[in-house]
């Protein structure tokens, strides 16, 4: 029987959400220092073409359970389920990303279950047998060492913090598994509607290149960072500041209570840097601030910094680099 279980997410009922190839890795890695295996969960409704997705990553199984009650993905409904999974295959640690749908979920699955709950982790260490879960605390500034006591262990994965899995070409075999009824609370619980932003750039907490701004942008938020975004196919952050002040939409923001950012290239926009915004974005790999204040903290923790005004700076930039294209 697998050790580890990952809880994947679909996308549009039809493909894995990339925040999902990064658990996958994680469950990979975990499974090579335990010297045990993992199996891979898909639940949803009409989700074949997800389930052939995930059968190209080498796990021992992958759990179906495809049902119109699925339909909605309520956690009330879900619980149950993942529960009866976990409780079938044994597995000792349940692997989920650390996104709007995971923390919701998985809470609830490690009451259910009597489990120690680990949000958030970074990395794992296997020190004398026993597996030592790393998280950030204090806004990022510090990194705890978690060890739990129990039999289980539910966790959720910054996947911002590692590299996607890749296919390796041996076909996992599938395991139908029957639906569990919902919780009692599922009752009390109605789903009203999911309403998608309309957003053609690559998703926030996924792209590879980031472009945020603060306050300092006011009113000219989008006038200044969409033409800079779209040069760099970029996805657009904001500071809690800003998304405060009605400059952009809520879901913009990157920071300790908004979304954690890891990508190759993240563009700091006249942000001073607050330390909650700086939890959220400060594993990225290349940092280039555009600030006024040559001591702004962004400035200190960027790799490069522009210093001047950004309302003439970033046009030029944007200028130069239609004349000279990324990479050109």
């Amino acid at each position: 029987m697998p050790e580890i279980i990952a809880i994947l997410e679909v996308k549009d009922s039809a493909t894995l959400r990339p925040a999902s190839l990064h658990v996958i890795a994680f469950a990979e890695r975990l499974a090579r220092d335990i010297e045990g295996s993992f199996a891979l969960v898909v639940i949803g409704h009409r989700v074949s073409q997800a389930v052939e997705s995930a059968r190209a990553f080498g796990a021992q199984n992958v759990y179906v359970v495809d049902h119109p009650m699925f339909d909605d993905l309520l956690a009330e409904r879900l619980v149950p389920t993942l529960r009866s999974i976990v409780e079938q295959v044994g597995a000792a640690y349940i692997l989920g990303a650390a996104t709007s749908t995971g923390k919701d979920l998985l809470p609830r699955l490690a009451q259910t279950l009597g489990a120690a709950y680990v949000s958030d982790c970074v990395g794992s260490n296997l020190e004398s047998g026993q597996v030592t879960w790393k998280r950030p605390v204090c806004a990022g500034n510090a990194i705890a060492y978690c060890v739990a006591s129990t039999a289980r262990t539910v966790v959720t994965i910054r996947h911002s913090q590692f590299s996607a899995a890749k296919p390796n070409g041996r076909l996992s075999p599938l395991r139908g598994i029957e639906p569990q009824p919902a919780e009692p609370a599922s009752d009390r619980v109605e789903f009203i509607g999911y309403e998608a932003v309309d957003n053609p750039r690559p998703e926030l907490s996924e792209a590879k290149v980031v472009v945020s701004g603060g306050r300092a942008l006011a009113g000219r938020f989008f006038e200044i960072l969409n033409p800079l975004a779209d040069t760099l196919g970029a996805a657009l952050g904001a500071t809690r500041a800003a998304c405060d002040a009605g400059y952009a939409p809520g879901d913009f923001q990157v920071g300790q209570t908004g979304k954690v950012v890891s990508p190759e290239l993240y563009l700091a926009v006249g942000i001073s840097g607050a330390v909650q915004h700086m939890a959220g974005m400060k594993g990225s790999k290349v940092i280039v601030a555009i600030n006024s204040d040559p001591k702004a903290p962004m400035v200190s923790l960027a790799d490069y910094a522009i210093i001047g005004d950004l309302f003439q700076l970033v046009p030029e930039l944007v200028n130069e680099l239609r004349r000279r294209p990324v990479g050109g």
